[in-house]
């Protein structure tokens, strides 16, 4: 397998390459257990003058240390059967297999640890830095200078053109863009640096094989193509979660030198990226917008907290002055944000509502939700849509739904109802929107 076996792990001579992997696997191992283990092994190294290279992982590594590192007893239990006996449960097995077999389908995938030349020296100065990353895509594009653009689903026009214009002026001087390929800010952002034939790199949430959101399979194609790439800390299989995305976004700051905040509620997950930069000692950018803009308020409350405002590229590069150096391009001519008028990043939702009219009578015509296999999702999630179906047919609703109206209707907790609307998406039952998500319908005639 690729990476996976000899020499050991940079810092940690008892541990192959192959062995922390397998410990990725085992239920219960975490990013934070990984590295807990990886920085007492790295201090013991450091601290032992005559320290035997040749000492062996069940020398060192012990049941009882790893509980006091925190370890799940059964988790524990797991670990060292393998490092003692060797001996794998079926499902880390399977795991491993299937990293083994992704590895070998294609030059584009990588699986970087830490320590290797190609990781990313900025993510490994955070703390708990992912042991290592799965990788889709040129491992060039995670060596360039990088600045994060990070914005709300639920985006403005002003919004999405405003990441798309700083994203392309910013990949015009040589700086790749990083974000989470998600809908909204962070898709207009990708396609700004896209939109001049460049790289730009996705953090994703979940495994490489369940990247999400499938509306986006394109833009993630577009990223490969172009010499960038698409990474993850999770294994290949890990399904979208919402509870994994928080953790995503220590990445998407960790890789960059800052972060700019398009657009962004209180609610944002934009702000936990814009905490996290504040954690890893990284520039905080803000974009202001109107104070009566509910899309604006997060942006405008940084900005009173010390973030920088910015209005152009040049506003972010003054504060970077070795990027400035290093560009080999030209500056932009013009460094304010006037917009083109005809330019959509992302589509709205009433140019998608052209489907459902009658070009002759410019009338409704029926809507008939698309069917599906109830069996086939959890049981919120059935009784979501269930209710999203009626809510259509029965009710009249406009086929755009919140998620605050999601969760009014349902009476499920917020994580809930994201957690449902991923399944849905996933299973193609609904299609998101940058406002919430549309229903998926069967026939318009």
């Amino acid at each position: 397998m690729e990476n996976t076996q000899e020499p050991p792990l940079s810092g940690s001579t008892c541990l192959s390459k192959h062995d922390w992997l397998v410990l990725s696997f085992i239920k219960g191992v975490g990013p934070a257990r990984l590295d807990r283990l990886f920085t007492y092994l790295n201090a013991f190294e450091q601290e032992q003058s005559q320290f035997d290279s040749k000492q062996t992982a069940n020398s060192l590594i012990s049941y009882e240390l790893l509980t006091q590192l925190k370890w799940p007893r059964d988790t524990a239990n797991k670990a060292i059967t393998y490092l003692v006996h060797g001996w794998l449960e079926d499902e880390t097995k399977t795991q491993l297999n299937l990293a083994q077999e992704w590895l070998e389908q294609s030059p584009l995938h990588h699986l970087v640890f830490r320590g290797d030349l190609t990781y990313p020296s900025a993510l490994g100065e955070i703390p708990v830095p992912p042991l290592f990353l799965y990788v889709k895509g040129e491992l060039t594009s995670l060596q360039q200078s990088k600045l994060a653009v990070v914005g709300a689903r639920k985006a403005t026009q002003y919004g999405l053109d405003t990441a798309f214009t700083l994203a392309k002026g910013l990949t015009e001087q040589g700086i790749s863009i990083v974000s989470g390929g998600a809908i909204g800010i962070d898709t207009a952002a990708h396609q700004g640096a896209l939109s001049i034939q460049r790289s730009t790199i996705a953090v994703m949430g979940a495994g490489l094989l369940n990247l999400y959101p499938k509306h986006n399979s394109s833009l993630f194609r577009s990223i490969i193509e172009h010499q960038g790439c698409l990474l993850s800390e999770y294994p290949l299989n890990t399904k979208v979660q919402a509870r994994l995305f928080p953790a995503r976004n220590r990445i998407i700051s960790g890789l960059s030198l800052g972060v700019i905040v398009v657009e962004a509620s209180f609610k944002s997950g934009s702000l936990i990226s814009a905490n996290y930069a504040l954690e890893h000692d990284r520039e905080v950018f803000a974009v202001p917008g109107r104070i009566s803009d509910p899309a604006s308020v997060a942006c405008l409350d940084l900005i009173k907290q010390g973030a920088k405002l910015i209005t152009c590229t040049e506003d972010v590069l003054t504060e970077f002055p070795i990027l400035k150096c290093e560009s080999q391009l030209l500056s932009q001519k013009h460094h304010d944000l006037n917009f083109k008028k005809d330019k959509n990043v992302y589509p709205s939702r009433n140019e998608e509502s052209n489907s459902y009219v009658s070009r002759e009578t410019q009338a409704k015509v029926e809507v008939i939700p698309s069917s599906f296999c109830s069996e086939s999702i959890s049981e919120n999630a059935r009784t979501l849509v269930n209710l999203i179906d009626e809510s259509l047919v029965k009710k009249s609703l406009k086929n755009e739904f919140e998620l605050d109206q999601l969760v009014s209707l349902s009476g499920f907790t917020i994580d809930e109802v994201m957690q449902s609307c991923m399944e849905l998406e996933l299973a193609e039952i609904l299609d998101p929107l940058i406002t919430g998500y549309a229903r998926q319908l069967e026939s318009t005639t």
